[in-house]
């Protein structure tokens, strides 16, 4: 009786254990964080059926990663890689892929090589392609330079309006020994995609748990007449880096912040941050995709992948965004199935 008891139970035991494994990552039903994805930055461009993911991953420049369920990756290769020929050197940071005009734009932050002083500074490099898989070619490098001289210039996105005008947000830190803040700044774009010499100021480092320093990664979404700006704050290996959110009427602001950010460190997460947004699959869910901290302990010690759900909502105090997050435990896979339209950003 006893034998026959155990011999059941370990039966029970070997079925789950062949049914566990045999799940596909295709099939499985939840998902955990940090995904293993080795990166800082993320920036994930949909297309059809096919997500494209975009980070701070190498020194020579960057790679792509695709899915078609926001979870499982499949690593392919350098879409961008330096050569002697290209201005950009190293610091290759904070990729974003747009389409415009039936072609795949690249840009990025990167330090310039050569012996002139501007090309020792970090600047954003607009670069261009056929395909979100590359290889892409810079044609503007950089793509602007705002004539501060030793002030470099980083993180840069295009958010494009319901009329098809395009706004460039960048980032511009003080340059040493200054170090005063990091400003968040807009300008618009051409259908050349050549930069406005005008600039508007958007927000710097104002609230208590932004710091004193930093305010960057700047992502623009809009919601019928409001448009959210997001942002990261702290320095990157702060386990306080955190999301905040700003409201406008208008790309160009004037932006109100709202006081708290919208996603911030947890007892068993570290660091969220520099994010962006996509759909689901299936069109009926929002994403935030950002990184973590690989240990906890030690910010410095590499950053990886995470998504959570996120949700725009309206209430009286208007319109603002909930993330289900940071997660540390099984969530469920976002569901596969055909979105009413692509949703690329």
């Amino acid at each position: 009786m006893a034998f026959a008891k155990s011999l059941t139970q370990l039966l029970a035991v070997l079925l789950f254990a062949t049914i566990a494994c045999a799940q596909s990552p295709t099939t499985r039903r939840t998902y955990q964080n940090p995904l293993p994805i080795e990166l800082a930055d993320p920036f994930i461009f949909r297309e059809g059926d096919a997500y494209y993911l975009f980070g701070t991953a190498a020194n020579d420049g960057f790679a792509v990663w695709t899915s078609s369920d926001l979870v499982n990756w499949t690593k392919r290769d350098h879409v961008f890689r330096r050569t002697s020929e290209t201005w950009s050197r190293r610091d290759f940071w904070a990729p974003e892929l747009f389409k415009h005009q039936g072609k795949y734009y690249l840009h990025f932050t990167a330090m310039g090589g050569g012996k002139e002083r501007n090309r020792r500074h970090r600047r954003i490099v607009l670069a261009r392609g056929d395909s979100p898989l590359g290889p892409f070619e810079e044609i503007k490098a950089p793509w602007f330079d705002d004539g501060s001289g030793d002030r470099p210039i980083i993180d840069g996105h295009v958010f494009r309006d319901h009329d098809g005008q395009l706004y460039l947000y960048s980032v511009a830190l003080d340059a040493p020994p200054k170090h005063k803040c990091f400003d968040i700044q807009v300008r618009k774009l051409d259908d050349q995609l050549n930069v406005s010499p005008d600039v508007t100021m958007c927000v710097s480092p104002t609230l208590d748990w932004e710091g004193d320093l930093v305010n960057e990664g700047p992502i623009v979404l809009r919601h019928g007449d409001t448009y959210l700006m997001t942002w990261s704050a702290n320095p990157y290996w702060d386990r306080n880096y955190s999301v905040g959110l700003a409201t406008a009427k208008s790309p160009l602001g004037p932006w109100t912040k709202s006081p708290q950010p919208i996603l911030k460190a947890s007892d068993h997460i570290s660091g969220p941050g520099h994010h962006c947004f996509i759909d689901s699959p299936d069109g009926k869910e929002l994403f935030i995709a950002y990184h973590v901290h690989r240990d906890p302990k030690d910010g410095r010690a590499g950053r990886m992948l995470a998504i959570d759900r996120a949700r725009i909502v309206e209430s009286e105090g208007g319109v603002s965004i909930r993330i289900d997050g940071p997660t540390h435990t099984p969530q469920p896979v976002p569901v596969v199935g055909k979105a009413a339209s692509d949703s690329g950003r």
